[in-house]
């Protein structure tokens, strides 16, 4: 049975549904373990393990999981922790896999996947380790075995969880595990057993579905606190039978209790009230052996029965199988009837025992292992005995399970009913910490519940978990008594100390406030008895009350407090008021005897009546949700290599980096354009192809045709689009039909790029869009013959039929690509863009074939092969058919650029589109037409585009504007035509308007060529009509009166002001006149250089849509003694600051060039893009990048605020003024840095918790701050000297404010000892800056992106690989220009841990004894959802 707690009210500590239970508690000191002996060999080359883990000590041999043979170490396979804080797997010490990350994490759980397949061809798969999901490759030791290497695990051996087996050096294990899968015959990665929870970006459990446990394979959960060994998969009953009502004879001569069967009375027995037909189990385990008899016998003996009888009279009856003990080792027999069968066998006390029938074979089983196989079989009806003859016989833990199929249950040694927990992956709890520890610490055991102190100092450990807020319970049990208190202290503060803060009461009831006793406030204790300690953290105060076992288990209030004051939060009689603000972990401070054991709701309390309410057990469950659920939307660390060329960076796969195309060509049905092949021989497999292509439509409603084989019907085989727009694909075959597809999906958008992916394989036809397979078709005939037309020598083409120049293709193609003779994945040709969730190209790599070719439209038409030009390297190159250079364009799959959209018209009628759509016609003479772009005018950023009248004179080609209030009418519009300049406006719609000028008197005769050009600043609703004069090759803009003044660049002289906020663009024709527009793709913009800052309308360009958008981007060459390089959105691209001097405001124009969502784009300069050189990056990310003007100072800042993620950025102009204050934008700000632009400066950094100034670039100790002088909750103020507050000087600054579970900004104290400090953060780090603040020391900067995980070095590891040094230690200074240093000694290291960060090093930057230290750290997760690190 699962055991209750009524206080553990609450939704699971994780987000998603499938929750685990309970654990089981191993505990080394109990010899405590699991144990299964195989009776028949299973897979020993492939099988899986998934288990998860919470470590109690980190220690050498702290096994997970074994098999092995107890006479030696001949044959054993071990999963355990090694010697070095590694988890090793090994088969006998042969063949091995270690990976390199270490497992220092206590306060958390642990998924590891053991998959092993030795059949693996590739070696280095044969032996996989997983951990929280991901696949560990950085490995201190892989020693694979040899292909089909024959393992120790699923031998006909003991099989272990937690111990080795080894009987000669038995090794025990001290962990919490949890929902452990081993599936015999199957190699399955950690994905079958665990999935990412998008919420919180973790690892957590998912149920798994798939079966295959094979011959061994076992599901172990823990479910029965009676019976923690039981593979659950088993579907029968399983009864614990521990209780007198399911046995019957001389039950009262023996004791029923605590999971046990004991004798009261010599030479009695008893039987069981169930009988069992078919196959089951019986188990047992002897407490005290003495002279027992156990087993079973046909119930047609029933009559021969007696229940005063030592072994029940199964000595008499003629079918009765069992085992019996004796105070003599000779007389421990196996009987059958009254035949001994097995004299002499070894029996022990604690052994586990059982005897199981299974199609009718019965054997007997000790400690999991085999040891009698009965020759008499039997298939009857039958019924369970224990019987005795000594009255001090006594067995535990009986169990029996009645079913068709036995499961592969493990039996238990050393393990209780109480070591059924509700620590749990998805419910963590806190323990004892083993790293949070003072004088020394305390022997923890008991999952780090139990705790001993050492006998020559005083001891204390705080919990794992920390709180701010809410109302908790914990539980001491004082169970030997010496000196020992419980209560709570904040981090890095014992309970009791000279300069430390505590609350806690002794065992005497002496209540101290830090050293200060307060008085006697509680009932002084016995052994055994329990302190409860309540602790409400909103209104500061705390209550004590205690249970004394020896009168009763009632709940007595100390300190004369009541239930109801309690719950009522009334601090009258509270033993404790006025506690500090702040995080406080329970703990427990002890003398140097005495024993205490904690329970913080991960088992029953000894009492749950009166317990107040309101009040929770300290589980993740019951932790505050986070403010930022998952940290990496405001901040992360990513590597990247340079390319010397220009790249994008970011926690995604950016478009540019993973396969960029550049050009398509248009292929315009009027001018009969299309490629043409024809092959001298044929593939040597003609059923199976590959054909991919990125296709981008113009024309709709009209067969078209994409690929084709053939000049007949009769042989022919193509893919098309249909009249109706769909996708169909044909093969015919000698006049006969023999295979048709059509999608019933209509293809009709023309704004942007489809992949089309189609492959045959014999008789199978597979169509791809975008990377999904299309499985609907409203025709669906599979090819039926073993032949096919693609790839044979005859004519192929592309975007024409077969039989003449006809059924064209109109619009874009860009990356074909044909394999024939083999069927591809489409993974090979595409693949999901993760930053755009958008499929995106992918270059394809594999062979071609000998009729495969890739055309990548990256040669001009009319230039050598032009468009047919074949790069695949089979030099199949086509012919190109009344293609121009002209129809070469640099819209692309990855980068779609804006056209004319054919469906929509804005009022009149619909225009002609052709070449692209991007040349308009009108339909009607004397009536205007018109066509709608297919982008609508992004609503910020500056914008440019064009339109060129085919022959000068008349009002050929129109471009407009308009706010999308007046769609409908042309006198709602604002265009511009060739006789001059006109704004049409309704004034009732107030979409627009500065005025309303048609004169011609400042206008431009259009030459032959000529064209308009029109830019749009959104943000603005500034509006210029301008024209490029190509004989004169210049590019004017009209102003808003009558001349031609207007300056986009500058933002001045607009020919209009629009009002609004979303603008619909277009081109207009009248009396049937034509022209050309382009938006950047063709050949009209190229002719002159745009006004500065403003962009072509293509989806490189659109603004990024709001969250995980990069705001402050802070980059360092690795490998190169570079400076740091700082950009933010406030101050814009291009313009560096570095952190490691005191250098002015730089403007690069090869720097940083874009700021983008989760990620960034760097150009060529050498210190962010060096060719082949590591960097690493630092981004705070914000969910939008418009600023605001902050007035909450005397100084007006510019700000750009994440309140949420309690960052900001802003800029502001010094007034010399002492107690000037500026705005930051936050809540509250704990740190601020403030560096001067316009001309050198020291960066100020002004630290909340010590109230001290310091310098970034420098490494000077802090001092009073008279410069940055302190913060509020709206602003920061200033001194009034220069490099912070110069008078006309400007400034950036960057405020930071901790927001649980994402960040945390405060101080520490060193204790120069390798075993440094425990710092709580409430979260897992993913980066930490540190800085003496009492004396002269470096910036040290850590993060898990240069050290993922906690590693140590791998063997030969040098350089910047994350393996090298120790932990996280690969340390890069803010101060100094140096190249990372990868610190193989240690003197930076530091473990990043699920809670908290732990100092391991001596070095005076991180740790001198009694030194004072800053730090800043942002989070991986936070701790309420963390998996271990």
């Amino acid at each position: 049975m699962v055991f209750s707690n009524n206080l553990l009210a609450g939704s699971g500590g994780q987000s998603t549904g499938y929750e685990i239970d309970q654990s089981i508690r191993f505990n080394a000191d109990d010899s405590a373990y699991l144990t299964r002996y195989p009776s028949v060999e299973g897979n020993r080359r492939t099988f899986t393990l998934s288990t998860w883990v919470k470590f109690n000590e980190l220690r050498s041999d702290n096994i997970v999981f074994a098999s092995w043979i107890p006479s030696g170490a001949s044959s054993y396979a071990l999963l355990y922790m090694h010697s070095d804080f590694r988890v090793r797997f090994e088969d006998q010490g042969t063949s091995k896999i270690k990976p390199s990350m270490l497992f220092v994490d206590t306060a958390a759980w642990y998924h590891i996947v053991l998959r092993v397949d030795t059949t693996d061809s590739v070696a280095n798969d044969r032996y996989q380790m997983y951990v929280n999901g991901e696949r560990q490759t950085d490995l201190h030791e892989n020693d694979q075995p040899s292909q089909n290497h024959q393992t120790n695990v699923n031998k006909t051996q003991p099989h272990y969880l937690g111990r080795n087996g080894y009987s000669l050096a038995m090794i025990y294990s001290d962990l919490y595990q949890a929902e452990t899968h081993f599936l015999d015959g199957v190699a399955y990665d950690a994905s079958f057993f665990g999935e990412t929870d998008s919420a919180t970006g973790q690892w957590i459990p998912k149920k798994y579905t798939g079966g295959n446990y094979g011959t061994n394979g076992f599901y172990i959960t823990g479910e029965d606190s009676t019976f923690l060994g039981q593979d659950v998969r088993t579907s029968g009953d399983q009864v614990n039978s521990f209780q007198a009502s399911q046995w019957t004879g001389a039950t009262g001569s023996y004791t029923f209790t605590d999971g046990r069967i004991q004798a009261d009375t010599d030479n009695k027995a008893i039987k069981s009230v169930d009988t069992f037909t078919g196959d089951f189990e019986f188990s047992w385990r002897y407490i005290d052996m003495a002279n027992f008899v156990i087993g079973f016998y046909e119930i047609d003996e029933d009559s021969t029965f007696s229940d005063s009888s030592s072994a029940g009279n199964m000595q008499n009856m003629t079918d009765s199988w069992y085992v019996q003990t004796s105070s003599v080792a000779a007389n421990r027999d196996i009987y059958y009837g009254g035949t001994v069968v097995v004299n002499a066998t070894t029996i022990a006390n604690g052994d586990t025992w059982k005897l199981q029938r299974s199609s009718g074979t019965i054997k007997v089983y000790r400690n999991g292992s085999a040891v009698h196989t009965f020759s008499q079989t039997s298939t009857n009806e039958v019924r369970l005995v224990v019987a005795q003859g000594d009255a001090s016989a006594d067995v535990g833990e009986v169990n029996w399970v009645d079913n068709a199929t036995l499961g592969n249950n493990l039996f238990s040694s050393g393990l209780s009913t109480a070591d059924q927990m509700l620590d749990t992956p998805t419910n963590n709890f806190c323990v004892l910490s083993q790293v949070d520890k003072f004088g020394g610490g305390l022997t923890l055991s008991d999952g780090n519940l139990r705790a001993v102190p050492a006998a020559s100092a005083y001891s204390n450990n705080h919990g794992t978990f920390y709180i701010d807020s809410g109302k908790w319970v914990f539980e001491c049990k004082h169970t030997s008594i010496f000196g020992e208190a419980c209560g709570w202290s904040p981090s890095g503060e014992r309970l009791s100390g000279s300069s430390d803060r505590g609350y806690f009461m002794f065992q005497d009831g002496r209540a101290y406030d830090n050293t200060t006793n307060t008085g006697t406030k509680g009932a002084s204790l016995a052994a055994g008895d329990f302190r409860y300690v309540f602790y409400d953290a909103d209104a500061q105060a705390m209550w004590f009350a205690h249970v004394d076992v020896s009168s009763s288990n009632a709940l007595v209030y100390d300190n004369s407090a009541t239930k109801a004051e309690i719950e009522a939060g009334t601090t009258t009689n509270a033993v404790f008021t006025s506690i500090p603000a702040g995080f406080w972990a329970p703990g427990i401070w002890m003398d140097t005897s005495g024993v205490i054991e904690v329970n913080f709701g991960q088992s029953a309390f000894a009492t749950t009546s009166d317990l107040p309410s309101g009040f929770k057990t300290l589980s993740a469950a019951n932790l505050p949700d986070p403010t930022v659920p998952l940290p990496e939307k405001y901040f992360n660390a990513v590597l990247y290599e340079g390319n010397g060329a220009g790249q994008r960076v970011g926690q995604f796969q950016p478009l540019t980096e993973l396969y960029s195309v550049s050009n398509s060509v248009i292929f315009n049905d009027d001018d009969s354009s299309y490629l043409e092949k024809t092959y001298s021989g044929s593939e040597s497999t003609l059923t199976a192809w590959s054909f991919s292509i990125w296709v981008k439509r113009s024309k709709l409603g009209a067969e078209q045709f994409i690929f084709l084989a053939g000049t007949s019907s009769a042989n022919l085989e193509y893919l098309r689009f249909t009249s109706s727009d769909e996708i169909e694909y044909k093969l015919l075959l000698s006049s006969s039909l023999d295979a048709n597809y059509i999608t019933d999906r209509k293809f009709l958008d023309s704004s942007s790029w489809i992949h089309i992916y189609a492959y045959r394989s014999s008789t199978t036809f597979k169509l791809y869009i975008n990377g999904v397979e299309l499985t609907n078709f409203s025709t669906s005939n599979a090819p039926g013959s073993s032949n096919g037309v693609l790839g044979s020598n005859i004519r192929h083409r592309i975007a024409c039929d077969y039989a003449s120049v006809a059924t064209l293709f109109d619009g874009y193609l860009a990356e074909i690509n044909f394999v024939p003779g083999t069927a591809k994945a489409v993974s090979d040709f595409g693949q999901l863009d993760a930053s755009t969730n958008k499929w995106i190209p992918k270059e394809y790599t594999d062979s071609y074939g000998t009729n495969g070719f890739h055309l990548d439209m990256a040669v001009a038409p009319g230039t050598g092969n032009g468009a047919g030009n074949d790069v695949s390297g089979n030099n199949n190159d086509f012919t190109e058919n009344n293609l121009v250079a002209a129809d070469q364009v640099t819209d692309s799959p990855t980068n779609n650029f804006c056209t004319l959209e054919p469906l929509q018209s804005a009022w009149g009628g619909a225009v002609t589109l052709s070449n692209g759509n991007l040349a308009v016609a009108g339909t009607a003479a004397t009536v205007w037409n018109n066509a709608v772009a297919t982008f609508k005018v992004p609503s910020t950023g500056k914008w440019i585009w064009a339109a060129k009248p085919s022959t000068s004179g008349g009002g050929q080609c129109d471009p407009w504007i308009v706010n999308e209030t007046g769609l409908t009418s042309r006198n709602n519009y604002v265009y511009v035509d060739t006789n001059g300049w006109e704004a049409s406006f309704d004034s009732s719609s107030a979409h627009l308007v500065l005025n309303n000028n048609a004169g011609t008197s400042a206008s431009h005769t259009y030459g032959s060529g000529d064209f308009h050009v029109i830019c749009f600043d959104a943000d603005s609703k500034k509006l210029w009509f301008g024209v490029y004069d190509v004989s004169a090759t210049t590019l004017k803009f009209r102003d808003g009166s009558t001349g031609f003044t207007g300056d986009p660049a500058a933002g001045t002289n607009q020919t209009f002001t629009l009002r609004g906020s979303e603008f619909t663009i277009g081109f207009a024709s009248y009396t049937g006149r034509s022209g050309d527009v382009d938006f950047g793709q063709s050949d009209l913009l190229s002719q002159f250089t745009a006004p500065s800052g403003f962009n072509q309308l293509n989806s490189d360009n659109l603004p990024l849509s709001n969250g995980e958008l990069s705001a402050f981007v802070w980059i360092k060459n690795r490998d190169a003694d570079d400076n740091h390089m700082l950009f933010d959105a406030v101050r814009g691209v291009k313009k560096d600051l570095h952190s490691n001097v005191n250098d002015a405001e730089v403007t690069n124009a090869n720097t940083l060039t874009r700021f983008l969502k989760n990620g960034f784009e760097v150009s060529n300069d050498a210190l962010v893009n060096t060719n082949n050189e590591s960097y690493v990056a630092w981004q705070w990310l914000n969910d939008s990048l418009t600023t605001s003007s902050n007035e909450n100072g005397s100084i007006t800042s510019t700000v750009l605020a994440e309140t949420t993620s309690g960052f900001s950025v802003g800029t502001y102009t010094g007034n010399g003024t002492d107690n000037a204050t500026v705005g930051h934008g936050l809540g509250g700000a704990d740190m601020v840095w403030v560096k001067r632009r316009n001309t050198t400066g020291n960066w100020r950094v002004y630290e909340k918790s010590s109230n001290k100034l310091l310098y970034l670039d420098l490494t000077n100790a802090g001092v009073s701050p008279t410069e940055i002088k302190s913060t509020s909750s709206t602003t920061f103020t200033l001194g009034s000297g220069n490099g912070f507050n110069g008078s006309g000087d400007t400034h950036v600054f960057y405020a930071f404010q901790s927001i649980d579970g994402f960040s945390r900004i405060d101080i520490y104290e060193g204790n120069g000892s390798s075993d440094g400090p425990f710092v709580y953060t409430g979260f897992k780090p993913r980066w930490i800056i540190f800085k003496r603040y009492d004396a002269s020391d470096g910036w040290s900067i850590l993060d898990t992106a240069r050290g993922s995980g906690n590693f140590g070095s791998a063997a030969g590891a040098t350089g910047k690989d994350p393996t090298a040094g120790n932990e996280m230690n690969n340390k890069i200074n803010a101060n100094d220009q140096f190249a990372e240093e990868d610190n193989s000694g240690g003197s930076r290291k530091c473990s990043f841990l699920s809670n908290g960060f732990k100092i391991k090093n001596t070095n005076t930057a991180m740790n001198a004894s009694g030194g004072d230290y800053i730090y800043m750290a942002f989070a991986e997760s936070p701790f309420k959802t963390a998996t271990a690190r």
